[in-house]
């Protein structure tokens, strides 16, 4: 709590001394304490000078640790000295037992407070200003019942008013004729006493109460409608992303039935080619209407049936290996010719030289890859990819300049595309692998599978001078 507090002990002390102060200052248990000097524990047994270096001014910082604070001392403040703590017994009359309250003594300000005042010039006297703690009685309320009622206001007159105008009447005489044309008769109303007011006040009282008790209940209809409304669209929407999980679980099984890509994918359809197989070989030798020939010719028939299956799917994993071979290469190629990221927190895209020079190839991969070019469209890519690899003199790139040369040569002499996919097939791979040599594709270096030196590279050492 980063409270402390004073205490006298002799340098021989043991520390069970020290524990027992403790003990008895605080109100706590022995074993919920612990005292430490310079992070080692103090037992009981140790002796004060022992344990201890004694600093020159004979003050010794020790540290108390308690498992469970006591509560009188949470509420003492950081940096406060604590002087003792005391027992308070609260008496709260006869009926009522009695409690006790542990209060904490803290050492006040060595400095009083200023609350104003002034100084005299002449004698230098400060003179403050002075507060006091005087218990103040509260205002006795008196019963004033009956004496705000109509006939307490109106017994007798205390004091007399003179009106700013005058005003009689008159009554008719035998010798005085009054004018009645303005006149008006007033007829007064029946009286309204206090009971009839009360009587009012609750029938209104009842009336706003109605009124209010209606709000409620149209708040908390609301409310539940609202929450019932919630409660529908959540259910809605789990209920359509079931919907669509189920859908997509379902695409993707068909999927994986009539384009699979991956290992699992053909392991499925195995697995499933296998229990068709055993469930139409059990049909047919439980067939008690088929001849012994007839089963013969049966089995015969279903293995064709499994035969071409399983041509479909070795046809289906060629593709799919295919597509996996290409998928696998613009992966590679791009994580080649991706910026370089810098930065934990606020991430920078660095090109460097590299991933420049990686980002050329890339692009000169896929444009020997593209159909449907005219013959001079073709023939400026493969210039462009002649000049590269001719930067650098080894088999590899020789063989790639002569494949170049050739399909230049047929396409001069008008040969159609279709009896050059081989020819334009090698030369895509001979060129990725140009690509993936560190010597010419710095970058590539970064993505080799097998160590460089552990692997015969004839095709790519280059020519010595």
């Amino acid at each position: 709590e980063n409270f402390f507090f004073t205490q006298l002990f002799a340098p021989s002390a043991p520390g069970s001394a020290l524990y027992d102060r403790v003990e008895r200052m605080f109100r706590v248990e022995r074993h919920s304490l612990r005292i430490f000097w310079e992070g080692r524990p103090l037992a009981e047994a140790d002796v004060l000078c022992d344990v201890c270096v004694i600093p020159d001014d004979d003050r010794l910082n020790l540290e108390l640790e308690f498992d469970v604070t006591p509560e009188f001392l949470r509420m003492v403040n950081a940096g406060e000295q604590v002087l003792r703590s005391v027992e308070v017994p609260v008496h709260y009359g006869d009926d009522v037992p009695s409690r006790t309250f542990f209060v904490t003594m803290t050492k006040a300000f060595d400095r009083k407070p200023f609350l104003g005042g002034f100084r005299n010039k002449k004698s230098g006297s400060l003179y403050h200003h002075a507060t006091t703690q005087t218990h103040v009685d509260r205002e006795v309320k008196r019963d004033t019942t009956g004496k705000h009622s109509r006939v307490t206001q109106t017994l007798g007159v205390t004091r007399s008013a003179q009106t700013r105008r005058e005003c009689g009447s008159q009554m008719s005489r035998t010798d005085v004729v009054v004018e009645t044309t303005f006149d008006r008769i007033v007829v007064a109303k029946p009286y309204f006493s206090a009971a009839d007011l009360l009587a009012l006040q609750i029938q209104k009282a009842m009336k706003l109460q109605a009124f209010v008790r209606g709000w409620r209940a149209r708040k908390k209809a609301a409310a539940m409608r609202a929450a019932r409304d919630a409660e529908d669209d959540a259910l809605r929407e789990e209920d359509e992303r079931r919907r669509q999980a189920h859908q997509q679980k379902r695409q993707e099984e068909i999927r994986r039935r009539t384009h699979p890509r991956s290992a699992k994918d053909f392991a499925v359809l195995y697995n499933e080619l296998e229990a068709w197989r055993l469930q139409e070989t059990q049909r047919i030798h439980e067939s008690k209407g088929l001849t012994e020939a007839e089963r013969r010719v049966a089995l015969k028939e279903l293995l064709k049936k499994e035969t071409k299956l399983l041509q479909t799917i070795d046809r289906l994993q060629i593709h799919a290996n295919q597509e996996n071979k290409v998928a696998r290469i613009n992966k590679r190629l791009d994580k080649m010719s991706s910026a370089k990221t810098w930065g934990a927190t606020r991430t920078v895209q660095v090109e460097t030289p590299s991933t420049i020079r990686a980002r050329e190839l890339k692009d000169l991969y896929n444009g020997l890859l593209l159909n449907g070019l005219s013959i001079d469209e073709r023939l400026d890519v493969l210039l462009h990819v002649k000049w590269t690899v001719k930067e650098f003199d080894c088999p590899l790139t020789r063989d790639i300049v002569e494949l170049i040369d050739r399909e230049a040569d047929l396409l001069n002499r008008g040969r159609k595309d279709s009896t050059l996919a081989q020819l334009r097939g090698r030369t895509a791979n001979l060129f990725l692998q140009f690509i993936d040599t560190p010597e010419f594709n710095p970058e590539a270096l970064a993505h080799q599978t097998v160590p460089l030196e552990y692997k015969p590279r004839p095709h790519v050492q280059l020519s010595k001078w």
